[in-house]
């Protein structure tokens, strides 16, 4: 969620202690803060492929 007045990006989180909800609180961030969180995590998690004609190595 976008803050208008102060174009601050506002994430809302739950905080979990093995599975206890301990809290909730908003992750505030600039935006250009959100954006280099966003590609961070979308580099961490988009797979990215494997190279076309190269093989595995052989697990020994």
């Amino acid at each position: 969620m976008r803050d208008s007045s102060t174009g601050e990006i506002r994430v809302p989180l739950a905080l979990y202690s093995l599975d206890v909800h301990q809290g909730d609180l908003d992750l505030v961030m600039s935006r250009s803060e959100a954006e280099a969180l966003f590609a961070h995590l979308r580099a961490a998690l988009v797979p990215v492929p494997a190279p076309t004609g190269v093989r595995p190595e052989a697990v020994r």
